[in-house]
């Protein structure tokens, strides 16, 4: 890895890219753009975020107090702990798992309102 790379991934990726990635994840979810996919994809998402918070709980409370997990969107949400953010963590790998297992529609399906929006504009 050069130190570009890593600068890129500390200082750009971590605490803007992947906020704004997950946020953007979450509305399409909310919103009903393909869900099986986007709760796919989200999955590797969030097991990350888990393995961060199991290191950050293992390691010690002292040593991470807080869990910065919003990058710089803390500033303005305020922040958890990791404890708290696994507690987060687990909820949305389980309604994931949910969207993924229960889900009724065929795989890349999306809400009907979507198309009634979309075939407005022709």
């Amino acid at each position: 890895m050069t130190p570009d790379f890593a600068r890129f991934i500390g200082l750009v990726f971590i605490p803007w890219i992947l906020p704004v990635a997950e946020i953007l994840i979450g509305l399409a979810l909310v919103i009903g753009i393909w869900p099986r996919l986007i709760a796919i994809l989200f999955l590797p998402l969030v097991l990350g975020f888990m393995a961060n918070n199991s290191y950050m709980i293992a390691t010690g409370v002292d040593k991470y107090p807080i869990c910065e997990c919003f990058g710089v969107w803390e500033q303005w949400l305020g922040g958890l702990t990791p404890l708290q953010s696994m507690y987060y963590d687990i909820i949305l790998l389980i309604l994931a798992v949910i969207i993924i297992i229960v889900q009724p529609a065929p795989f890349l399906s999306h809400q009907f309102w979507i198309n009634k929006f979309l075939s407005r504009d022709k």
